[in-house]
């Protein structure tokens, strides 16, 4: 099964595929591609935020050992139909891949630590307490040579910045579009005060329209 096959068979699942149809297979690779030029190895564990119907997972999950994809998502009728169509190939089935439904980004309900997180159109969506949770999640479950990648829209006026806590956008809850813009000034200075480093890593692969993204490691 190709990309491009699953997205069709999500489609006549009347699936939210998390973007613009033509461009599910691009940027499910690209997520791939961004992880790799950070240095992701097969060996590396990898936790996908909001891993959706998995449009990154199905790259990403049948590259990495067995056992080594976790993804946490909010809506489960969303990864369930992703996971009934994946698991008929043997690729995916074999993976090991752990899953929890979950809309608090409670990281640590996995009990280990991880190498990469990855957070495609996660802080597009999410309310500055959510954003804070995750930083902290981060400080949590990770190590000290971790990596996490994630994409946001960049507040360039004071007017555009976000300051509420609720997710906006398509989510368990709610079927209506949106998307919200944060400070970068924000971000690396609420990082900082985890002993955490923010910075701005767009460029190749491509971003769709203006998303940027981030970077974040430890000091």
């Amino acid at each position: 099964m190709t990309s491009d096959d699953y997205r069709l068979l999500l489609q006549k699942e009347e699936l939210f595929l998390g973007g613009i149809p033509t461009a599910f297979t691009k940027q499910g690779r690209d997520q791939l591609v961004r992880l790799l030029h950070h240095g992701m190895e097969r060996s590396h564990t990898l936790m996908d935020v909001g891993c959706g119907c998995l449009r990154g997972g199905f790259w990403t999950i049948p590259f990495l050992d067995a056992g080594n994809y976790f993804g946490s998502e909010s809506h489960a009728g969303r990864l369930e139909t992703a996971k009934r169509i994946l698991w008929e190939e043997d690729r995916f089935k074999q993976s090991a891949a752990w899953f929890e439904i979950d809309e608090t980004f409670d990281l640590e309900q996995f009990g280990t630590t991880f190498d990469y997180f990855m957070a495609c159109s996660i802080w597009t969506h999410a309310g500055r307490s959510q954003i804070l949770r995750m930083m902290d999640q981060f400080v949590a479950t990770s190590r000290p040579s971790s990596v996490w990648l994630g994409s946001y829209f960049k507040a360039t006026q004071e007017a555009e910045i976000y300051r509420g806590d609720d997710w906006v956008g398509k989510s368990h809850t709610s079927d209506e579009s949106g998307y919200v813009r944060h400070s970068l000034l924000w971000l690396t200075a609420e990082a900082a005060k985890r002993d955490l480093h923010i910075r701005d890593i767009t460029g190749r692969p491509e971003s769709y329209r203006d998303v940027r993204w981030l970077k974040m490691t430890h000091l």
